[in-house]
């Protein structure tokens, strides 16, 4: 319940700071951005600060090509 409302808020938030007016295409980057946390959280050795980094290229792409 808790994780449905925090993807939703941030669809919002992503939506609005690239100024999409797609709700698709911010779900989307968000289930992306969602989905690296959780594979870093669960699996990484990294530091956050690393993973964000390797995490965050495709990401940018997403956006640049939006």
């Amino acid at each position: 319940m808790i994780e449905e409302k925090v993807k939703e808020e941030l669809s919002l938030i992503v939506a609005h700071l690239l100024q999409n007016k797609n709700p698709l295409e911010a779900a989307m980057f968000c289930g992306a951005l969602y989905s690296a946390y959780v594979e870093w959280d669960k699996t990484s050795e990294e530091s956050a600060e690393q993973f964000a980094k390797k995490a965050s290229a495709p990401l940018l792409r997403i956006i640049a090509m939006s």
